[in-house]
């Protein structure tokens, strides 16, 4: 196996922020990537997480409606139900 060379590691710069939620039984919570939040409007995912009924109906109903708006970069979509 061969080892990272720092010009790999160098493309790989990862920016996060951490945030503290108090989450309650009901919450869902949605991780996602930008190739979803800049294919479906903040109300569209409002939407699709108040009428589905599982986390698995929800990412796909979510990657479905980015595909269906251009799907112009990879979407990834994690739905937890608290």
């Amino acid at each position: 196996m061969r080892p990272f060379n720092n010009n790999l590691k160098k493309l790989f710069i990862l920016q996060a922020t951490l945030l503290t939620l108090k989450l309650k039984t009901g919450d869902k919570l949605l991780l996602c990537s930008d190739g979803l939040w800049s294919m479906v409007d903040d109300a569209q995912i409002h939407t699709i997480l108040k009428e589905t009924s599982s986390p698995e109906a929800d990412a796909n109903t979510l990657v479905d409606e980015a595909n269906k708006a251009g799907g112009k970069d990879n979407i990834t979509a994690l739905v937890m139900f608290c």
